[in-house]
């Protein structure tokens, strides 16, 4: 709908109705898990499409360019 909302709005927003809020969450706060397992659902298809296929063998990087294969995943196990 191109409205954004700051953090203080999402935070209010976030409160039990109870108490004035809404009772949302960001999708941020919970993509994790469903992120994770996406990734284990859909390996087995692709490694039967590639059989090279390798997923995850990277470690999170610090200041770098470019993207390093498993930071996705390494961060949303992390935060999880």
């Amino acid at each position: 709908m191109g409205v954004v909302f700051s953090d203080e709005q999402w935070e209010q927003a976030s409160y039990p109705v109870k108490e004035s809020g809404l009772g949302l969450c960001r999708a941020a706060d919970i993509a994790d898990a469903p992120y994770m397992a996406s990734r284990v659902g859909g390996f087995d298809d692709c490694v039967a499409l590639d059989a090279g296929h390798v997923w995850d063998d990277g470690a999170p990087r610090s200041q770098g360019e470019g993207e390093v294969i498993g930071e996705w995943l390494g961060g949303g196990s992390t935060a999880y």
